[in-house]
């Protein structure tokens, strides 16, 4: 059997000065009880300075079904270090895994087995522990409705995909911070279905060097872009207040952090504005 037909799943490690955390990342992909060896690992490197491609054996020493790295000047895009990796896989599923994510064993082998069980889902998708500074707290996430993602995101970090929800789309896009939900809402408007488990799959560390504790000061013209992004998913309300945010009109709040108004909460809006 060669190689390129043992590949059910591409895995993405995206990397900038994660390094000490790649022996973690190689071990939690070892535990995988999908097994190591029909998954391809595609490690992209956004430019680090510290000791990551020095440490780069962990991985590369893995049975895997493919071992690749590319090497990028530093762009400090999460979404161009995404497309990078996502560009090159070649087996029907894909993710994105960031070497501080900690998987459990039976994450990958349940998100796939339930994509060849259900042909029309795209994206998978389980509730998580958000860890920071020692406090755990899980993240429990709804099941997808037009509704929910027109307003919040509802994905985690790690949504599991089939590779052409990917080559559907756009990809991941660097105009928001709020690149993952972009990305949700482009594989919605492109037909594919979501399909959450309900069980708590994996950790997602946050830290001083985690790009989500930079977003709040972006809040605003980041869901705004999404909406600038994908019109045709939101309703003309959201759309009028996305161009305001932009347009930084003082009616256009940036309501609360991580959710869209809807057409009600745009109207209101509007209302106090005179």
């Amino acid at each position: 059997m060669t190689s390129m037909s043992r590949k059910r799943v591409s895995i993405v490690i995206p990397n900038y000065n994660y390094g000490r955390f790649l022996p973690r990342i190689a071990l939690s992909l070892t535990n995988q009880t999908i097994g190591v060896d029909v998954c391809e690992i595609i490690f992209v490197d956004d430019g680090s300075t510290d000791e990551s491609m020095d440490r780069l054996a962990c991985l590369e020493e893995l049975p895997s079904a493919g071992f690749r790295v590319v090497e990028l000047e530093h762009t400090g895009s999460p979404a161009t270090v995404r497309n990078t990796g996502l560009q090159l896989a070649e087996a029907p599923y894909a993710v994105c895994l960031d070497p501080d994510d900690l998987p459990s064993p039976e994450w990958l082998a349940a998100c796939v087995a339930t994509m060849e069980e259900q042909p029309k889902t795209g994206l998978v998708y389980t509730h998580f522990i958000r860890s920071q500074d020692g406090d755990c707290r899980r993240m429990e996430l709804p099941e997808y409705s037009h509704e929910e993602l027109a307003t919040r995101n509802i994905l985690p970090p790690a949504p599991v995909m089939r590779r052409k929800v990917f080559e559907a789309s756009d990809g991941f896009r660097d105009n928001t911070d709020y690149e993952i939900w972009d990305f949700g809402v482009q594989a919605a408007l492109n037909g594919f279905g979501f399909t959450l488990l309900n069980a708590t799959y994996y950790a997602y560390m946050i830290h001083g060097e985690n790009r989500s504790l930079k977003r709040p000061p972006e809040d605003g013209p980041s869901k705004a872009a999404i909406v600038r992004n994908n019109p045709q998913f939101f309703p003309e309300q959201a759309q009028q207040w996305a161009e305001a945010v932009i347009q930084h009109s003082n009616w256009a709040e940036h309501f609360t952090s991580g959710v869209i108004p809807d057409a009600t909460s745009v109207e209101k809006m509007l209302k106090n504005k005179f």
